[in-house]
């Protein structure tokens, strides 16, 4: 057995794969990211905003730049009109990329918790996620074998593409 060490908050590591579910690697984890004079408080917020102006719904981009709660936001997120699921999974992994960047690339703490990763592969353990996470949660026993992960773990290879740009 590999040993298992914390980290950083919520996130967990061994001498392959470091894997979050919340802390600084989510999307929920609170920091200041700026893009041309738009202040958002986080990645989903990011997202969730980018989502509503890539389907030209202004009312929920409003709810989605007006919340401070990252639950709020996907949860607005969800509701945006004009959803087409081919042109989301088109733009999707772009727009998360960006987030990324920018949070990574504006707060040199995050930068720096990044870059300690090295090159271990990071995943998203979350056990609710089988899309941006792996589908299983960080406390599960199959969570550091890679052939037992139910997930595409997109976060993490955003992460990971990030992690590459600013190193």
């Amino acid at each position: 057995i590999m040993e298992i060490t914390n980290f950083a908050e919520n996130t967990y590591s061994n001498d392959k794969y470091v894997w979050f579910y919340n802390g600084p690697f989510s999307n929920f984890y609170q920091c200041k990211i700026v893009e041309n004079t738009i202040k958002y408080n986080c990645t989903e917020q990011y997202f969730m905003a980018k989502k509503a102006l890539l389907f030209n719904d202004p009312e929920m981009y409003q709810k989605i730049i007006q919340s401070g709660n990252p639950n709020n936001q996907k949860a607005y997120g969800r509701k945006v009109k004009n959803f087409v699921t081919e042109i989301w999974d088109n733009e999707c992994e772009k727009i998360m990329y960006n987030a990324n960047l920018l949070k990574y690339t504006q707060n040199t703490d995050l930068k720096d918790v990044l870059l300690a990763t090295k090159n271990k592969e990071i995943a998203e353990a979350s056990p609710y996620d089988t899309i941006w996470g792996i589908g299983l949660g960080p406390k599960n026993k199959d969570v550091a074998d890679k052939s037992k992960w139910k997930g595409q773990n997109k976060l993490g290879i955003s992460l990971m593409q990030v992690r590459h740009s600013v190193s």
